[in-house]
């Protein structure tokens, strides 16, 4: 008789503070059950990739699966379940100090691009834009 793996329900988690993963151990969510009266070990993966303790879950939606044997070689059905990360992290902006110029000759206005003098930072591992405006 196969053991029975009872995978738990969908977990979420938001990024770890200026990283762009959640760094969670999984490794004892869920259980297993055979006739056996011994209590097989889960195997939990990531694409194949054994976890051992806790992983840097990333951005967005991994699927972790699991596997267990008994002591007679009786493979379970795997299971799986997922890992939702999101982003939880605002950017920062830092912004340039103050700007002067000169008005353009004949004219009363001043022609400045300041569209590069900014700069943001995210923990997302992506550069968001910067959005400039006047008013």
């Amino acid at each position: 008789e196969v053991p029975v793996i009872t995978a738990p329900g969908p977990q979420s988690a938001s990024t770890d503070a200026g990283a762009n993963t959640a760094t969670l151990d999984v490794t004892s969510l869920g259980s297993v059950t055979d006739n056996s009266g011994t209590t097989p070990a889960i195997t939990y993966a990531i694409g194949g990739t054994p976890l051992a303790g806790a992983y840097a879950f990333p951005i967005g939606v991994t699927t972790v699966t699991m596997d267990a044997s008994d002591g007679a070689g009786n493979a379970a059905v795997q299971q799986s379940f997922t890992v939702t990360v999101t982003d939880g992290e605002v950017p920062v902006i830092t912004a340039p100090g103050p700007q002067s110029a000169s008005t353009d000759a004949g004219a009363n206005t001043a022609t400045l691009d300041v569209t590069s003098l900014g700069s943001v930072t995210d923990n997302s591992g992506t550069t968001p834009a910067i959005t400039y405006a006047i008013g």
